[in-house]
């Protein structure tokens, strides 16, 4: 059995949302439910979703409510709170984590450029794909060219032409 995409995920959490508000005595945006299987799917990759994400959101409830004390009125979970759970399941720091994906392609360039010598055009052009990458509706059926471009340009932090870990994008 295949594990659940991003989307049935979410279908998912809305579904068991009630039950884990009833549980902690709390309320979870619609903003932090997404923020729980988004980033889990991207930060969180040993486990399954939707298992890491209700991990997430159990977590998440848990730390408000021990915030908030006993016997006091429902406390909100946001996508804040999700994302410093996020961090500390990781180890990931929380800007990081919180930090959205269009601002993280937005900076990436330079980035790069401040860990990569004299690849300038290289750059350029892996940025430009994964820009192209991202603004392409999901399943479009054409050809990912970042593929092609990461495979014809391998760069490494001296710029030597080997091949540069993604972990550090």
């Amino acid at each position: 059995m295949e594990p659940a995409g991003v989307k049935e995920s979410v279908a998912i959490h809305g579904k068991l949302k009630t039950n884990y508000e009833k549980f902690h005595n709390v309320i979870y945006t619609d903003a932090a439910i997404d923020a729980c299987v988004r980033l889990t799917d991207r930060y969180i990759p040993d486990q399954f979703l939707p298992d890491k994400a209700i991990d997430a959101m159990d977590e998440a409830g848990s730390m408000v409510r021990l915030k908030r004390g006993a016997g006091k009125q429902e406390s909100i979970v946001n996508e804040n709170d999700i994302s410093t759970v996020v961090s500390k399941m990781t180890g990931i720091p929380v800007n990081k984590v919180a930090e959205s994906e269009g601002n993280r392609i937005m900076k990436m360039r330079e980035r790069l450029r401040g860990r990569i010598i004299g690849q300038d055009n290289a750059i350029d052009t892996i940025v430009g794909a994964i820009q192209e990458k991202q603004g392409r509706a999901q399943g479009s059926g054409q050809t990912d060219r970042i593929v092609h471009v990461l495979r014809a340009y391998r760069c490494r932090q001296d710029g030597t032409g080997q091949a540069y870990r993604r972990v550090s994008v």
